[in-house]
């Protein structure tokens, strides 16, 4: 499957009505529904960078939307599957940037056999908080006609492109509402439709999976089960949280300048690794755990281990899998490197997962050898720097005594792996702990204990 966007899946829709759309996988192409005759009815398209002008066939037309599936012949080479998407909920205010490829008529060309159709790439907005008289997904084009617009709109023949949204299919643009305000479109949302059995199975003849991903949110990755207009199809699960062997909440003094740090990495700059690092009793699980439980509305998915009993690589991976995927991944691939590549390009790309590992010298060596692995263990450096070079929204935290050494190599103020090495606490933040344990005095009997 490809989740990204790419303007050479774009076709023309010549006949019945001129139009775009875009393949979605095999010989299926995603186009608006009023653009066509009936079901089963021909229609003539065009790519002219591969196939040039076909016949092609309706195979079917969304009851309830503008939407609709047209099927190549089978002279057509099939293309790679698209991935479909469904948008968050909003509660702040969020925006997502949106891309879309088509033919409209402010791209077209005069020539003197007459009008000839050039392509045109558009990137825009979605306000998620923005809403449509007709329960259309409204899109704000960055780039649009100057000018004045006719009454049939310059916006013409880009009905049926697909607005690809983080990579996923999620709406067909439908039509052009409001001519004097040529930035605004409106799009059919394809998640009226994911439910749809016709529309699953026309997916999976041609090896398309029909099930939607949530779109992520660049500040953060909304619950799961708040998704719009989603008929059909529900998600009432909780945000996920396996607290695992973490300590209980202590009262937590001091810090306030390192768990502000570790916020900004965490949530602003996204960073995949973080290590928290220090002597025995310095504070570093603590601190690891108030972190966690500041920044766990952030997350989908929060989970907690302990490496004091020294578990296997393999045995926390599959911990992992079975927890963010629910429970739902039974068959687990026996070869490490597979394990490691199916949790994070299947679920911590698609979900934002915060997973804590605490107490990591355990699995390390001490002594002359510090910063290596124990032997038996050395499948976590292949873990920890997957995790630490590989693209996905979630993040590893670790703490340990030891710094990994492959940790170490991989860390920066301007990589995705950060390292915060934890001192020891100032006497105004070592004195609150005394009184509030109800011993008070001078510095110097502070210090004394």
């Amino acid at each position: 499957m490809v989740r990204e966007f790419e303007p050479g899946r774009a076709l023309e829709v010549i006949q019945p009505k001129y139009g775009s759309a875009y393949r979605i996988g095999g010989r299926l192409v995603l186009t608006a529904a009023h653009l066509l005759s009936e079901v089963d009815s021909s229609c003539r398209v065009r790519s002219k960078p591969s196939f040039g002008e076909i016949e092609a066939r309706v195979v079917w037309k969304a009851s309830q939307a503008d939407i609709a599936l047209i099927e190549l012949p089978e002279s057509v080479e099939p293309c790679e599957a698209a991935v479909f998407g469904l948008l968050p909920e909003t509660r702040r205010g969020e925006k997502l940037k949106f891309q879309m490829y088509g033919y409209p008529r402010w791209g077209w060309t005069i020539r003197e056999q007459g009008l000839a159709a050039g392509g045109r790439q558009v990137e825009g907005i979605i306000y998620l908080a923005d809403t449509s008289s007709d329960s259309l997904l409204v899109v704000e084009a960055l780039r649009h006609p100057g000018g004045s617009l006719d009454p049939d709109s310059a916006w013409r023949g880009y009905s049926g492109a697909a607005i690809v949204c983080d990579g996923l299919v999620i709406a067909v643009q439908q039509w052009h509402q409001n001519p004097e305000r040529p930035e605004s479109l409106e799009a059919s949302p394809l998640w009226v439709i994911y439910s749809d059995g016709q529309w699953c199975n026309f997916l999976r003849e041609h090896d398309i999976n029909p099930e939607p991903v949530l779109v992520r949110v660049q500040e953060r990755t909304l619950e799961r089960k708040s998704l719009i207009g989603y008929p059909g199809l529900t998600d009432d699960r909780e945000l996920q949280r396996d607290w695992g062997d973490a300590p209980e909440n202590d009262v937590f003094f001091g810090r306030t300048e390192q768990l502000t740090t570790l916020k900004r990495w965490l949530v602003d700059e996204r960073c995949r690794s973080i290590s928290i690092l220090g002597i025995g009793g310095i504070g570093k699980t603590a601190l690891a755990k108030q972190l966690s439980d500041a920044v766990e509305g952030e997350f989908d998915y929060v989970i907690w281990r302990s490496l004091r009993d020294a578990p296997s690589v393999e045995k926390i991976l599959e911990d992992l899998i079975q927890l963010v995927s629910d429970h739902k991944e039974i068959c687990l691939s026996e070869n490490l490197s597979e394990k490691i590549g199916s949790l994070i390009k299947t679920y911590l790309r698609s979900s934002r997962c915060l997973i804590i590992l605490d107490n990591v010298e355990f699995v390390m060596e001490r002594g002359n050898s510090a910063g290596h692995y124990k032997k038996g263990y050395q499948g976590y450096r292949l873990l920890f720097n997957a995790i630490g070079t590989q693209d996905h929204q979630s993040c590893l935290l670790l703490t340990s005594r030891v710094n990994p050494q492959n940790i170490k190599n991989l860390s920066g103020t301007d990589k995705f792996v950060r390292l915060l090495e934890l001192k020891g606490l100032t006497f105004e933040e070592a004195n609150q702990i005394f009184v509030n344990a109800g011993v008070e005095g001078s510095k110097g009997r502070v210090i004394s204990f």
